[in-house]
Order: structure tokens, then sequence, then C-alpha cells
């Protein structure tokens, strides 16, 4: 998948409607990993959405619709159009917030903060222990960069790819962070993946490993406990 074929197919709008078959989701998503600035587009309509939540609890929408003394009754209904699309566009943005985070990514070159790529910063290897205490514990860096992680599956993926979620692990319970698809192994076994510091708190985190080739799925969760410098 490429830029032309998403522009051409409208891929953007029809993956934030969640009408996109399983195939195409899946490219557009190996696409946007790779492309920040897709994802900073699909931010700009969440800013949209707290636009319209602002104008809609003042008691400001309903007129900006109905008014008609100064725009031709086509531009109203253009607009109308246009805020329900951004409307949706957003429900699906909320209902995908991990994406929009963009703290993780599956390259260095990909994990951008304010436009800036950023720098890595140290590895580290996460292995299961099997044990009660963590399998990882990780002194976050007083200076903010990228993170490396290397992960030792625990289960063989026929095609070497595999889906990574990271979980916040806290007194409310576990709660999805983000996910990343399409991952492979590289020629050490190992799935790699960035996390962007300055996202990171202090606590407990959760990687769950997942084969993505297999029909029966196998997962590995690792834990991960991050202290302060």
């Amino acid at each position: 998948m490429d830029r032309q074929y998403i522009d051409d197919h409208h891929v953007i709008a029809r993956y934030l409607a969640d009408q996109l078959p399983e195939s195409e989701r899946e490219a557009f998503e190996e696409y946007y990993i790779e492309h920040p600035e897709v994802v900073r587009e699909m931010e700009t309509i969440a800013r949209f959405k707290a636009g319209l939540i602002d104008l809609q609890e003042k008691g400001q929408l309903a007129p900006l619709l109905q008014h008609r003394s100064k725009v031709r009754p086509t531009y109203v209904f253009a607009t109308a159009a246009t805020l329900a699309a951004i409307a949706v566009g957003a429900f699906w943005i909320s209902l995908r917030q991990p994406i929009a985070q963009q703290f993780a990514a599956p390259s260095l070159s990909a994990l951008v903060r304010d436009g800036v790529p950023l720098t890595s910063i140290g590895t580290h290897q996460l292995l299961r222990t099997r044990g009660t205490r963590a399998d990882a514990i990780i002194e976050l860096p007083r200076t903010p960069g990228a993170i490396s992680l290397e992960i030792l599956p625990e289960y063989d993926d026929p095609q070497k790819r595999y889906s990574v979620s990271i979980w916040r692990v806290g007194n409310e319970g576990v709660q999805k962070l983000t996910q990343l698809q399409g991952l492979s192994a590289d020629d050490r076994g190992l799935v790699v993946l960035f996390l962007d510091s300055s996202a990171l708190q202090v606590g407990r985190y959760e990687i769950h490993l997942s084969t993505q080739s297999s029909w029966d799925e196998q997962t590995s969760i690792f834990s991960v406990q991050l202290i302060a410098p």
C-alpha cells in the first residue's frame, strides 16, 4: 500500500469509519507505523473533535449550522456534512486511542515527537523468566529519548511475524496503551521495538507478544518494571 492508493481509495476515511476489510486494514496499519505523518493527520481530526465538543457544550454548534443570513444554503449543508464526517472520524479515533499516542514504533526512524526523530538512549533485552519478579527492570533515563526493547519470542511463528501490545498495570487494573502489528523477528530471532521514554511513567507494565501468521495465536506476557533514575 502506498500514499497514492490511500488517497485514491479514501483509505483514511474508511479506516476511521471501520469500513476496511481485514487485509486492507492490516496493510494500512503497517503503512502508518512507518509513516507518522499519517498518524498526525488522524490526530488533527481528534483536535477537530475537541472543537466540536466545545461548541456543542457552549450551545454554539446548532446556531452555526442553522445560520443562513450570510451563508448560502448549499454551503451550510456542506458544512454540516463535513462536521458530521469529522465527528464520525473522531469517534473512531477515540476508540483507537493507542494509535494516536504514537509512543511506540517498530523502528527508530518512525518514532517521532514534535516532528523530530528521537535519539536512541539504551537497549534492553526482554526474556521470559517464569518467576515472580519482573522479566526486566528498566531505569527511566533523565534525558528523554528512544528506549529499544529486544524481545525473545517464546513461540515460533512460521513467517516470523508478530504483534505487540503494551499494557500499564495500576491499582484500577490493566490498561491497554498501544499495539503494533506486522513486526518481524530479525536474524537473531528477536522482535525489536522502540519506546518514547517521555511517555512512560514509573510503574509496572506488561508486553504481550503474539504470533500473527499461525491460525492458533499464541501469546507471551512479559512483565516490565520501570523505576526512577
